[in-house]
């Protein structure tokens, strides 16, 4: 491997991409405001609401059942054309005892469509199984940023030894394709509504982002003419591809210090696994001598996906019903991330800021960011902590 050379793409790609950078300020496409508000991978309170409230054809959109029309048509959902579904109903975060539903619904000629909304989060155990259960006739829709298949575990279900089959008792769409397609078509809809236009406008622009379709074509052009055009650079180019997720878990494996900073100014002990920072399955976590419970964090998957949330500092105890049932109450509607039920977790939930993060602002943000976690948790547990 050559590592002047290495170097010497990477100053040629950087270069090209400030080049980039400089058109996108001119332009104003970094501006977004669901960035700016932080909301830009929430999955319920931003994508499932955002997307639910533009199916609604008694929106405050105006646009009767034109926007939920689009989206039928796309997943290739039959209704009869004369039809209107301007009596149709739309739900976000349908609960039941099948477990809680991103996206129903109900159309006005009877037919129920269920979308099962994924931006990071994992599959649950039989999860599209328990929704398959719910409405047996339903529509199921799996949605994802790429279009992903579900795990096996989600449609698998174990009592009856089966599993659901794609393309019979679910489809799978995605943001960067179906969604996309469908926001353009709703954004022509909308041409004479300035407000509601440029509103789908910069939702398509967070969509492009979340999808990696944001880097301008001609961006994207540049860098993989100057990747190819030397083969020392095609080599090169290979090389880093193959080191990035050993260069991932080395900046991982640069917080442990700052980690440690952080549990001394909370005045709080802290642990690790022992397992590489960031590998699947690491975890760490903050507590005091003599608590029964800790604030722990831990990944879910290798370098991508961060989970945080108050567990039993020794798995061997039990924790009072009441107790588990008090601090639930308290950390509902946190703010960190989608919230889950965890056979072994009194409380969970995604740490979204660690998805929102870059990879170049990591060290820098991602301390202060646990930190506020934290002391977030601690102040609403004050009283119930030993």
């Amino acid at each position: 491997m050559n590592h002047l050379e290495i170097k010497h793409l990477l100053r040629e790609i950087s270069s090209i991409n400030k080049k980039y950078e400089g058109f996108e300020s001119i332009t104003g496409e970094n501006y977004n405001v669901f960035r700016i508000l932080k909301v830009d991978t929430n999955e319920v309170r931003m994508h499932s609401a955002f997307i639910a409230s533009l199916l609604d054809p008694n929106g405050t959109h105006g646009q009767a059942d034109e926007f939920l029309k689009h989206f039928l048509k796309i997943c290739q959902i039959n209704y009869e054309l004369t039809d209107s579904l301007n009596k149709s109903i739309v739900d976000v975060e349908v609960s039941g005892k099948n477990g809680r539903i991103d996206i129903v619904l109900k159309l006005s000629n009877g037919d129920v469509i269920v979308i099962e909304n994924k931006i990071y989060a994992g599959d649950q155990p039989q999860q599209l199984v328990r929704y398959k259960t719910t409405y047996p006739e339903c529509h199921l829709i799996y949605l994802t940023l790429t279009g992903t298949d579900p795990d096996d575990n989600s449609i698998t279900n174990l009592e009856l030894n089966t599993a659901l089959e794609k393309g019979t008792d679910f489809i799978t769409i995605s943001y960067k394709d179906e969604i996309i397609y469908w926001l353009i078509e709703c954004r022509k809809v909308a041409t004479n509504h300035p407000i509601l236009r440029e509103t789908i406008t910069q939702y398509i622009n967070l969509i492009k982002h979340l999808t990696l379709q944001n880097m301008s074509t001609q961006n994207r052009t540049e860098i993989i003419e100057t990747v190819i055009s030397n083969p020392d650079h095609i080599e090169s180019a290979q090389n880093i591809y193959g080191l990035w997720p050993e260069i991932k878990l080395t900046i991982i494996g640069k917080l442990k210090d700052k980690i440690i900073e952080v549990a001394n100014e909370l005045n709080l002990e802290v642990d690790f696994e022992d397992i590489r920072l960031g590998k699947r399955d690491s975890t760490f976590w903050f507590y005091k001598e003599g608590w029964d419970i800790c604030f722990s964090f831990y990944f879910a998957k290798e370098s991508e996906r961060l989970i945080t949330g108050i567990q039993l500092l020794d798995g061997e105890k039990d924790i009072d019903d009441e107790l588990k049932t008090q601090i639930k109450s308290r950390l509902t509607n946190l703010g960190l991330g989608q919230e889950y039920n965890y056979g072994d977790w009194i409380f969970v939930s995604d740490f979204d800021n660690w998805e929102e993060t870059e990879w170049k602002d990591l060290l820098n943000e991602i301390p202060e960011e646990i930190k506020k976690a934290v002391a977030k948790m601690y102040a609403l547990l004050t009283d119930v902590l030993k």
